[in-house]
This record gives C-alpha cells, sequence and structure tokens, in this order.
C-alpha cells in the first residue's frame, strides 16, 4: 500500500490531537507518515494517544505502521491562538509534505487545520490550503 502523508496543522490548534485520535481508530491501513513537529510527538498528551511512532524512512514502510518526519527541531510551541510561531510550523509541515510526496512519487496528502490569521501574522501570504496547494502542484 502506498503511504499516506499527514500535515499536522497548527501545533497548538485541534489538528495534531484530531488527527492522532482518528489514526488510532484506523485498521488495517497504509504507512502514515505525520509531518509534524518534535514539539508534538514528545509531548506526553499526543504520545500518549500514539505511543509507537517509528522515524520515516522511505525505503522501509509497513502497512499498520505510523512514521513521523520533523519539519524543525529546536522551536517551542506557543498554546496561544493565532501564533506566528506555530504558523511557520504548520506553513513548514504541508510545504514538507509536498515535497515528500513529490520526490517520491507518492500519492495521498491530509492536510490538518492551520491558522490563517497566524500565517498573516508570520507573514506567509496564503489564503488558504487550496491556493497554498495549488501553488505547489
Amino acid at each position: 500500500m502506498e503511504p499516506i502523508i499527514i500535515s499536522t496543522g497548527d501545533p497548538a490548534g485541534i489538528g495534531p490531537e484530531v488527527t492522532l485520535l482518528a489514526i488510532q481508530k484506523l485498521t488495517n491501513h497504509p504507512p502514515i507518515v505525520l509531518i509534524t513537529s518534535p514539539a508534538i510527538t514528545n509531548d506526553s498528551y499526543y504520545s500518549n494517544i500514539c505511543p509507537n511512532l517509528k522515524p520515516f524512512d522511505p525505503n522501509n514502510l509497513s502497512n499498520n505502521t505510523i512514521y513521523y518526519k520533523y519539519v524543525d527541531t529546536n522551536t517551542q510551541i506557543e498554546k496561544t491562538p493565532d501564533n506566528k510561531t506555530n504558523a511557520t510550523i504548520a506553513y513548514q509541515c504541508i510545504i514538507n509534505a509536498v515535497e515528500l510526496i513529490k520526490a517520491n512519487n507518492y500519492k495521498y496528502l491530509v492536510t490538518a487545520p492551520i491558522s490563517k490569521i497566524g500565517c498573516h501574522n508570520a507573514n506567509i501570504k496564503i489564503s488558504g490550503h487550496t491556493t497554498l496547494l495549488q501553488s505547489l502542484f
């Protein structure tokens, strides 16, 4: 099965939680690759939801396994709405997800919610997922 690539969205928003809770309900699924921040996977709340994440290796993917690929390593998320740092992380998740898809000829992308106001605050000129994805493909 071909992997599903998921950008986890605004790290202070509902995206990471909803994504991880939904993934845990799946059975007999293709490999899933989360494009995320270590601030999410290292958070005890999220790691309890999805405890068996594995580092992404494009040459070693298995069905019924969830992988992660980080967009940053040092950024601390802010638990505030419309934060420019969080928006930058969410934006990078989408950019990296698309790059991964293009580099490996993958087909499936899921994007969790981002903050348009946060993107504006970070001077990221997008009006939403659709226009961003149109510009990247």
